[in-house]
């Protein structure tokens, strides 16, 4: 398994309500192009309803938390080529991304490898480690 994680701002001429809306319905859609994805969430914090938002003066500066979880390294690579016959649909994604996303400002996305993960059984009296699997990088 490899998951990716992504802190995502929208674009500021939309609101909310249009942001969710739009990233549901249509910007979701485009996850159907990548062969090996296991599993795709998006979660969208609550303004004031975060840890971060209450412990941070400035609030969540990110506006949804989306994860893309692979079979592999590999199908992740894969799924992330832009050339070849995929190059028509790179343009129209970027072009959907322009319209989400606060793409001109700086630090409109955050990605985060997940690579490392462990699990606690909450049932074990120990609380032991259920398993462990395959650091996090940032980027």
């Amino acid at each position: 398994m490899y998951k990716t994680v992504w802190l995502l701002r929208r674009n500021p001429a939309m609101t909310r309500e249009e942001f969710v809306e739009y990233y549901e319905t249509k910007h979701s859609k485009l996850v159907g192009h990548f062969d090996g994805v296991v599993k795709y969430f998006r979660r969208y914090p609550e303004e004031g309803k975060s840890l971060a938002e209450r412990s941070t003066p400035g609030g969540v500066d990110f506006d949804v938390v989306m994860e893309l979880w692979f079979e592999s390294r590999e199908a992740f690579d894969a799924a992330h080529e832009r050339g070849g016959a995929d190059a028509d649909f790179w343009r129209e994604a970027a072009e959907d991304e322009r319209r989400l996303f606060d793409v001109d400002s700086a630090g409109w996305q955050t990605k985060i490898t997940i690579e490392v993960e462990h699990e606690t059984d909450l049932s074990s009296p120990t609380l032991e480690t259920t398993y462990e699997r395959g650091v996090t990088s940032w980027s």
